[in-house]
């Protein structure tokens, strides 16, 4: 009995070790077309390139967030040196206020990183520091912050490698700066043809700089000449 209960006790300790931001966990991020998501649950993030994020509200906040590998007082932004016993305590999160709460800073803990999130007002009469604080830890308790990401699905219709290169993804969009664009259909594009890979067939045009690739209801532009299967797998 004895042995039973603490095996059931370890199992307990390490599902919950796995929580959260998902701290040992394997990373799980997709494009929803309309959000980023993190293990299949929409963010309220406008950017992630993987090891860094932000989060705009409105014009008047700007969050931004970064991994941060030491405690949290040996994080980068932490320029003012603020101790962790003079940090307040939000669950597991910390943080502090500076410049007369016009920058607002939360450290919270991510398996053996922490993500470092600055959050940054620009109206002072638009939002208080609870509710900067508020926006700051329903973030972090989603999202993931990584290097390793290779790869990501968008809108369950193709997957696009990010093994080589900088990238940004969006709500709306993945992107690889003078490579891709990968985004919902707008009609903007007039398809003039149509090619194969394997069982799929999507439709086709191209310009002097972009070669376009209409699959379901997703959009793929590519700079001109580019194989397109280096980059995308078209999902059936």
């Amino acid at each position: 009995m004895k042995r039973m209960l603490l095996i059931i006790l370890i199992t307990v300790i390490s599902l919950c070790s796995l929580a959260g931001c998902g701290g040992g966990k394997e990373v799980n991020v997709s494009c929803s077309g309309e959000a980023i998501l993190f293990d299949g649950k929409a963010s309220k993030l406008t950017e992630w390139c993987g090891e860094t994020a932000t989060h705009k509200v409105g014009d008047a906040l700007s969050i931004s967030y970064y991994i941060c590998t030491g405690g949290p007082d040996d994080c980068p932004h932490n320029t003012v040196g603020v101790l962790p016993e003079n940090m307040g305590k939000k669950k597991k999160a910390r943080y502090y206020s500076v410049y007369f709460d016009t920058y607002v800073y939360m450290l919270y803990p991510c398996g053996d990183y922490w993500i470092e999130g600055c959050g940054v007002l620009e109206d002072e009469d638009k939002y208080s520091t609870q509710q900067i604080l508020d926006y700051m830890h329903a973030d972090m308790e989603g999202i993931t912050l990584t290097a390793d990401l290779n790869s990501m699905v968008y809108a369950d219709a193709v997957t696009v490698d990010l093994s080589s290169w900088e990238y940004k993804v969006r709500p709306g969009e993945i992107v690889i700066p003078g490579v891709l664009r990968v985004k919902m259909n707008d009609d903007s594009v007039r398809m003039t043809g149509s090619k194969t890979f394997g069982n799929i067939t999507v439709t086709t045009a191209s310009t002097a700089s972009y070669d376009y690739y209409k699959y379901k209801n997703v959009l793929i532009q590519m700079a001109a000449g580019i194989d397109v299967e280096a980059y995308i797998q078209f999902l059936e």
